[in-house]
């Protein structure tokens, strides 16, 4: 037995020593010449042109479609695109705020958090303060920027120069009262005035309204006396002021 199976495993390494052949699952065994494998026969194949198709990049695929769409549906993508990168952006801005906010206010002492809050009370309540004035200064009236403003109309209308001459001088009577509301007594305002010229002279009446800056003249007219004529200006004729 110790021969059989000493000749089995040499044929068994001489197997794995031999040069394997170009077909696959043969190979020659060993022989006392030079070993050699049959050279498998190979075929060549002549081809006109290059047999690898290009491939095309996403971006070109992405292009191409773009292009080939129409003016509505390019014009409907980019506002979706333009929408969400306003989106995108906001959120970014919100995120951002939010956070440099929170960091501030977590780093704040007791101190600081207390001027800040004076500070803002201040500036708070003195801007409520000025706005308050404004609107109120808009909607009052004052006399005598009124007065100055009839005047000067007065002395520039041909009506009133025909009726009492060109040498205008106010007299000395002048008296107004306000109307209006609790909160804004001086909405409305009632004035009367002597305004004497070469010719004869004349009495002034004169009920104005203000909303937000503008002068609603309700009555303006001059009495002229001696004649007894009434030139109104704005208003109605039979109109006279209360008293």
């Amino acid at each position: 037995q110790q021969p059989t199976m000493l000749v089995s495993r040499l044929a068994l390494a001489a197997r794995r020593l031999a040069p394997r052949c170009h077909q696959p699952g043969r190979f020659m065994a060993p022989t006392m010449g030079p070993m050699q494998c049959a050279r498998p026969v190979t075929r060549q194949f002549v081809t006109t042109g290059s047999s690898v198709a290009p491939k095309a990049s996403r971006v070109q695929i992405m292009w191409k479609n773009f292009s080939a769409m129409s003016w509505q549906d390019k014009k409907a993508l980019l506002s979706k695109v333009v929408g969400w990168s306003l989106f995108a952006f906001g959120g970014l801005v919100v995120f951002r705020v939010f956070t440099d906010t929170t960091s501030f206010l977590v780093n704040l002492t007791n101190y600081q958090v207390f001027m800040m809050g004076l500070t803002c009370g201040a500036i708070g309540t003195g801007s409520l303060m000025v706005g308050g004035y404004a609107l109120r200064r808009s909607l009052q009236i004052r006399p005598e920027p009124l007065y100055r403003h009839v005047l000067k109309f007065l002395k520039r209308d041909s009506r009133v120069v025909e009726a009492i001459g060109k040498d205008m001088q106010p007299g000395k009577f002048r008296a107004y009262r306000y109307e209006g509301y609790q909160m804004m007594p001086n909405r409305k305002l009632q004035m009367m005035f002597e305004l004497n010229g070469n010719k004869h002279g004349s009495t002034v009446s004169v009920e104005v309204s203000r909303s937000f800056g503008k002068f609603d003249f309700e009555l303006l007219a001059v009495d002229v006396k001696g004649t007894g004529d009434r030139i109104v200006l704005s208003g109605d004729v039979e109109r006279a002021l209360n008293k």
